[in-house]
C-alpha cells in the first residue's frame, strides 16, 4: 500500500471502528506482494489503529491457477463442437454438458441435469449399457458405440470416448461423443454394393458355365 494512502485509510478505520481490505506491500528491495489487512481503532491517549497483516502470495498464486484451470476447462469443455457430458457414476445422473450436447440432443442444460444417461440411449440397449457402465475400469479410457436417441425421438449412431474423473467428490465419467451416422450410411452402401458385386459375379459365372453345357 503506498505511504500516501495510508492516511486515508487511517480515517475511515478511525470513523467505522475497523477496517478488513487487500492490497499490496513494497518490501526493502522494492519488490511488492499482496497482502491481506484487518485494523481496528484503539483509543487511548489518542487514537491508535492497530492492524494484522497476511501475505496472501500463495493463495492468489492458487487463484489465479484456478481461474486459468476455469479458462482451459471452458476452453475444452464447453466451447468444443463435440458433444460432452459428465455423469454420476453411480447414480448415473448427467452433472454437466456441453452447449454442442444441448443444441445435438435437443435438451436444454437445465432437462439435462434432471435426466439419467439411459434417456439418449436407444431402448435396446439400455441393458448392455449397465452392464457396460458396471464393467468400466476405473482408469482406462474407454471407446464405444451406441445407437442415440435425440428428444424428439430420432435416434442415431455415436461413437464414444469416455474416462474417469473426479466432480465434486465423487466417481464420475467424462464423456464425448461423435455422431457417426453418415458413416454408418456409407459403411451399409459399401457393403450392399460389395454383395450385388458379389451377386452379379455369381450369376455370371452360372451363366458362363451354362452356355459351356
Amino acid at each position: 500500500i503506498e505511504e500516501s494512502a495510508w492516511p486515508q485509510i487511517a480515517e475511515r478505520v478511525r470513523a467505522a471502528g475497523a477496517l478488513s481490505g487487500e492490497g499490496h506491500h513494497r518490501r526493502k528491495d522494492g519488490t511488492t506482494f499482496p497482502i491481506e489487512f484487518n485494523a481496528k481503532c484503539v483509543r487511548l491517549d489518542r487514537d491508535y489503529f492497530v492492524a494484522v497483516v497476511r501475505d496472501v502470495t500463495e493463495r492468489k498464486r492458487t487463484e489465479e491457477a484456478l481461474r486459468q484451470s476455469e479458462k482451459r476447462y471452458r476452453l475444452l469443455f464447453d466451447f468444443n463442437p463435440a458433444p460432452m457430458w459428465v455423469y454420476d457414476l453411480e447414480t448415473l445422473r448427467f452433472l454437466a454438458v456441453n452447449e454442442a450436447a444441448e443444441q445435438h440432443y435437443g435438451y436444454a442444460r437445465e432437462e439435462f441435469l434432471g435426466l439419467k444417461i439411459e434417456r439418449i440411449h436407444s431402448a435396446e440397449d439400455i441393458p448392455a449399457l449397465r452392464k457396460f457402465v458396471a464393467g468400466l475400469s476405473p482408469e482406462s479410457i474407454t471407446p464405444s458405440e451406441w445407437r442415440h436417441r435425440r428428444k424428439d425421438g430420432t435416434i442415431f449412431h455415436v461413437e464414444t470416448l469416455c474416462r474417469p474423473l473426479q466432480f465434486d467428490g465423487r466417481p464420475a465419467r467424462l464423456v464425448l461423443a461423435n455422431d457417426v451416422t453418415e458413416k454408418k450410411l456409407l459403411q451399409e452402401k459399401f457393403l450392399h454394393a460389395q454383395r450385388l458385386e458379389s451377386l452379379g459375379l455369381l450369376a455370371s459365372g452360372i451363366a458362363h458355365d451354362l452356355n459351356n453345357v
